[in-house]
């Protein structure tokens, strides 16, 4: 997904918040409303700690990215395929304990494998995409998508919705 934001590092300035790197420009303005509901400029705490979360949004956004692919752990072999998957008689499976396996564990466990092409497996209604991905990425995606509707309130898919709406994606 392709960045639209102003980029950081912002910075906090007088009465402005402005990306680090430019002098005098003003990115944002914080505006804040007061108990009686006037809108105005204010100095106080409250606009003093939007100000900072502002200046730490793509900071913010970039650690959540990150705490997002920390789910996935290399070469475990803790997720284990259940009795829905059903290969043909040819297929040797056996290859994909030696093999470099990159695997997501909540309450509905994903596994991802290179082959010809990558493949995805997920626990959760045994959904197998048998060497469909180009990349270990886009298996992996595949897999998160579906865990977004399964397992809303995960960390790891709670991540992934403020990243969309951060992104407008939402």
């Amino acid at each position: 997904m392709t960045t639209t934001h102003t980029p950081g590092p912002w910075e906090i300035d007088g009465e402005y918040v402005q990306q680090a790197d430019q002098t005098g420009v003003a990115v944002c303005d914080v505006m804040n409303m007061d108990v009686g509901g006037a809108t105005g400029w204010y100095s106080g705490p409250v606009t003093q700690a939007n100000k900072h979360l502002i200046a730490a949004a793509p900071e913010l956004l970039e650690a959540l990215e990150e705490a997002v692919d920390l789910a996935w752990i290399e070469d475990s072999h803790q997720v284990q395929f259940d009795p829905t998957v059903i290969f043909s008689e040819f297929y040797d499976f056996s290859g994909v304990d030696g093999t470099s396996r990159i695997e997501f564990h909540g309450q509905h466990e994903c596994i991802v494998w290179p082959g010809t092409k990558w493949s995805a497996y997920c626990t959760y209604d045994g959904s197998l995409w048998f060497e469909k991905f180009d990349t270990a990425e886009e298996a992996k995606e595949a897999c998160m998508r579906l865990l977004d509707r399964v397992l809303p309130d995960h960390p790891a898919m709670r991540a992934r919705a403020v990243i969309r709406k951060a992104r407008g994606a939402q």
